[in-house]
């Protein structure tokens, strides 16, 4: 019903739809409103203070802390919060796979803003053995992990430092 009315440019029904889906413990409505207000997309003004509300409704801890890496209307950057987050995340045994490896990789650049490379690196690491080859992209102490891997025979690293370096 939902998708009719969005389709249809109603998004105030739209919102009432799925604010009403949330309340009925509709995880995807929960955090399709907390991207609807981080973004301020499809007639819903831009609250990152109802998103984090929205997401932390849902459990969605990544968005959650890519907002306190990043900052936003409200929020200041704090990476202390974004790797609580990351780690709630991760522990989380209903993340699906993408969220987590991308949780994985924002921990690995939480590590490394915070000097502590060993355990960034194996964050990084873990996160590109479950398929996030973008996690820490274009990061120079990161790229060396690629190279060694690809000389240790790595194929999917070979194919990734290639592309890395078309991007470069």
């Amino acid at each position: 019903y939902f998708l009719e009315k969005y389709d249809a440019g109603d998004y105030a029904e739209t919102v009432k739809t799925l604010k009403q889906l949330s309340d009925l413990g509709d995880v995807d409505s929960t955090n399709l409103l907390g991207t609807m207000y981080h973004f301020g997309v499809d007639g819903v003004e831009q609250d990152t203070i109802k998103a984090i509300e929205y997401y932390t409704k849902g459990k969605d801890w990544f968005h959650i802390a890519d907002i306190y890496y990043r900052g936003a209307p409200n929020v200041e950057p704090n990476i202390e919060k974004a790797l609580q987050y990351c780690l709630e995340a991760v522990d989380e045994k209903d993340t699906d796979d993408m969220d987590l490896c991308k949780s994985m990789g924002l921990v690995a650049l939480i590590y490394r803003e915070k000097s502590d490379f060993e355990e960034g690196f194996e964050w990084f690491k873990m996160a590109f053995e479950m398929g996030d080859d973008f996690s820490c992209f274009g990061d120079e102490e990161f790229f060396d992990f690629y190279l060694r891997d690809a000389r240790a025979g790595n194929v999917r690293s070979m194919l990734k430092l290639g592309h890395l370096e078309k991007m470069r």
